[in-house]
């Protein structure tokens, strides 16, 4: 998403590094908002005045970098999440993610292949928050003490998981992050379960 922030920033001739702090403040505090609306913010923040045409232009930046990376999913993830299902297990993914993600998701290659998906935008409610991973256990009718979730850190996820009583938390190794992307989400350290590929989750349930 740096791409699409860097754009956005350029937009509103603001420096990089300002916007994201503007970006990642407001994001966090309004998670069940659309795009549009968060942009209109970090203009305010960052001292911008801002026209609905740049408004536009921002929501469609970000559609148009989300996109691509929807499409390709880690390696082997749809067959793993496949062979779980066909054991009888309920896969969902539970994310924190914007009206860019919830509107581009419907045509990627996962979206028919899980049994629930709950964003953070349509629910008003974001990891780490105990409350968020309550109402996803409910959506996939399990618990939480029978459950497996499996994240990268971010966002203090992990710790958020262990909070709410989710039986196994399995850190899942990041792809590569350019350490000077102010986009990407911090992870804390976890000294629990953690696997590289998520086709290594099945020797964890054995």
């Amino acid at each position: 998403m740096a791409a699409a922030h860097r754009g956005r920033a350029a937009l509103l001739d603001v420096p990089y590094q300002e916007f994201m702090e503007a970006w990642q403040l407001f994001q966090s505090r309004t998670c069940n908002v659309h795009q549009s609306v968060l942009m209109r913010r970090c203009a305010q923040a960052c001292g911008v005045s801002v026209s609905d045409d740049v408004v536009q232009l921002a929501v469609e930046l970000g559609k148009a970098v989300v996109r691509p990376c929807l499409q390709a999913p880690r390696p082997g993830s749809v067959d793993t999440i496949s062979a779980l299902r066909t054991d009888g297990l309920r896969v969902g993914v539970a994310s924190n993610a914007g009206s860019d993600v919830v509107d581009a998701w419907p045509t990627t290659p996962l979206s028919s292949e899980l049994d629930d998906v709950v964003f953070s935008a349509e629910v008003g409610r974001s990891k780490p928050d105990v409350g968020f991973f309550e109402l996803v256990a409910q959506r996939l009718n399990v618990s939480l003490a029978g459950s497996v979730f499996v994240g990268d850190g971010g966002d203090d996820e992990l710790q958020g998981a262990e909070r709410a009583g989710v039986g196994l938390v399995v850190q899942l190794a990041q792809l590569s992050v350019d350490p000077n992307d102010a986009s990407h989400h911090r992870v804390s350290d976890w000294d629990g379960p953690r696997i590289t590929k998520l086709s290594e989750l099945a020797g964890l349930l054995d």
